[in-house]
């Protein structure tokens, strides 16, 4: 992420870290909850590439559907979930 933002060039790096979004790690994930966080984060950029929302409602429809299998792969990764990256920004 820094060598994005040095490249940039637009912006200082006032502050960034590694932060820990979940307080009990051992907890189970709210996995639709989770699908639908994904989903507010990555809806404009997925509508814009495909050039229509209509494919948005149809793939996360079908991650609900296939929560199971993606609660699954999610913990057999090995990442730390609820890792989160914080970053401070100056525009230059």
């Amino acid at each position: 992420m820094k060598r994005v933002v040095q490249e940039n060039g637009d912006f200082e790096i006032v502050n960034m870290e590694i932060r820990n979004a979940r307080r009990n790690q051992e907890a189970r994930i709210n996995i639709e909850g989770a699908i639908m966080h994904l989903r507010a984060f990555t809806e404009g950029s997925i509508a814009n590439h495909f050039g229509s929302s209509e494919i948005v409602d149809h793939l996360f429809n079908r991650a609900i559907l296939h929560k199971t299998n993606f609660s699954h792969m999610l913990y057999s990764s090995g990442i730390q979930i609820g890792a989160q990256l914080f970053a401070v920004l100056q525009r230059k």
